[in-house]
């Protein structure tokens, strides 16, 4: 996940704002904008939480709310998909073709948790990759493997 803050927009900050929400520190719908609630909330996390408080998902917020719950996702590299996996992005991509870009879906393919987030993608003209230009496409994320948790002190901070 990228460095969240003021302004920033995208699916990753609705993932962001589902936890604050989970965690109770935001009230209403995640609407994918970091905005003043966000802004505030994540200072809450922050502070619940015994870091710096300035309202920016780095990595020492993302790692403690990783802890927490949050499961962080990474692009997956053209040699991880699987047949199965491109066979269940068309099917999405059938499915969901007028949806928003930005929209996400979550997909268990053997065995495996992924994300599927539906956007806008560009191929060459003229290249081997079809349709050619600008097309909305499905690109697949895979849940990263969490270590260990942390030990996370309740009782105030040191």
């Amino acid at each position: 996940m990228r460095v969240l803050r003021r302004s920033k927009r995208g699916p990753d900050v609705k993932r962001w704002q589902h936890f604050l929400i989970d965690q109770g520190l935001l009230d209403g719908a995640a609407d994918g904008i970091f905005g003043v609630q966000t802004d505030a909330s994540t200072r809450a996390f922050q502070e619940r939480e015994c870091l710096d408080v300035d309202g920016i998902v780095g990595p020492n917020t993302l790692g403690r709310a990783e802890g927490r719950g949050l499961v962080p996702f990474r692009r997956l590299r053209d040699a991880e998909v699987t047949p199965a996996l491109a066979a269940e992005a068309k099917h999405l991509l059938a499915l969901h073709h007028a949806a928003p870009y930005g929209s996400e879906y979550p997909v268990e393919v053997e065995g495996g948790r992924y994300l599927a987030r539906l956007e806008e993608h560009y191929h060459e003209p003229g290249g081997a990759l079809k349709p050619w230009g600008y097309h909305p496409g499905i690109s697949l994320f895979a849940a990263v493997a969490q270590g260990p948790d942390e030990p996370v002190h309740d009782d105030g901070c040191a």
